[in-house]
């Protein structure tokens, strides 16, 4: 009798042949989150099924070729799964599980082209908006000539739309500070042009 169960003893034994011990992490795959209560599946020579309530498994298997898969559910009813496949042979084997979700590839394009465009709605209508409020802070009188401006652009005018600063100064008689001042608004404007000649400026009405 101890004979027999000896024999069948080492018969299974032989047949196992070496075992492995397998172990890794079970995490999304995009973000690195660890999850915990996944189920894992191991076929293949053996089959077996693992829940596991930690973010980490570990199980002793035979020598073959296995196909190990993970499924997890979270909280917002979205499914993760993975499968790997995997041949184990003798020495410890670190398998980690990244899970995606799962569904239909499309579905997730086309969510994502659904945010990108909220995304872009929602920058061109905040840009818009602060594109009036800066028109709405901008005094309407920027944008108009005062008195001393206009004297400068008829002054041009008269000098064939050309003349130099100095020029500018000893006709109008204004300081050098205050033709400075106006010739720079003018020149943010577009009303004229300043060109360095020597140590003066030339001025040119656009």
């Amino acid at each position: 009798m101890r004979l027999v169960v000896f024999l069948a003893l080492f018969m299974l034994f032989v047949s196992l042949g070496y075992t492995a011990f397998v172990y890794g992490d079970i995490y999304k795959a995009h973000s690195l989150e660890k999850l915990n209560n996944t189920v894992v599946k191991i076929d293949g020579r053996f089959s077996y099924q693992l829940v596991i309530t930690k973010s980490n498994y570990s199980i002793d298997l035979p020598e073959g070729d296995y196909t190990i898969s993970a499924e997890h559910q979270d909280n917002n009813d979205i499914t993760f799964s993975a499968k790997e496949e995997v041949r184990i042979g003798e020495g410890d084997q670190r398998i980690d599980l990244a899970l995606s979700p799962k569904g239909n590839t499309f579905d997730y394009v086309f969510a994502a082209g659904l945010v990108i465009i909220g995304l872009f709605l929602l920058y061109n209508i905040v840009m818009a908006k602060k594109g009036i409020s800066q028109k709405e802070l901008t005094p309407a009188k920027k944008q108009e000539l005062d008195e001393d401006a206009k004297k400068v652009l008829q002054t041009l005018e008269s000098l064939e739309g050309r003349t130099t600063q100095k020029e500018l100064k000893d006709t109008l008689n204004f300081s050098d500070a205050k033709l400075s001042l106006i010739l720079s608004e003018l020149e943010q404007m577009g009303k004229i042009k300043k060109f360095k000649r020597g140590r003066g400026n030339i001025i040119r009405k656009l």
